[in-house]
């Protein structure tokens, strides 16, 4: 498996956690293939999203970046709590 690494070197790579790079790779943000029990990661995937993210900056956390993002109805509205009538 050419230009792909094992999840320690991604880790020391990308500094992120093994449950990060995993969830980036169940989600198809990176490409990876599981073999058993451990991923390997795609370089040039891993390093596409870093840039991407990067270049996005602080926005990258604005939920309106995902084009199927909608607000839900009970946004904003007060949350029950235990005892509460």
């Amino acid at each position: 498996m050419e230009n792909y690494i094992d999840t320690k070197m991604a880790i020391e790579r990308t500094g992120m956690t093994r449950s990060g790079l995993t969830r980036l790779a169940k989600l198809g943000k990176v490409q990876a293939v599981k073999m058993g029990n451990a991923w390997l990661y795609a370089v040039g995937s891993l390093d596409a999203y870093l840039a991407e993210m990067r270049d996005a900056g602080k926005s990258k956390h604005d939920p309106r970046r995902n084009p199927d993002w909608t607000r839900s109805d009970d946004a904003g509205r007060p949350r029950r709590v235990d005892g509460d009538k």
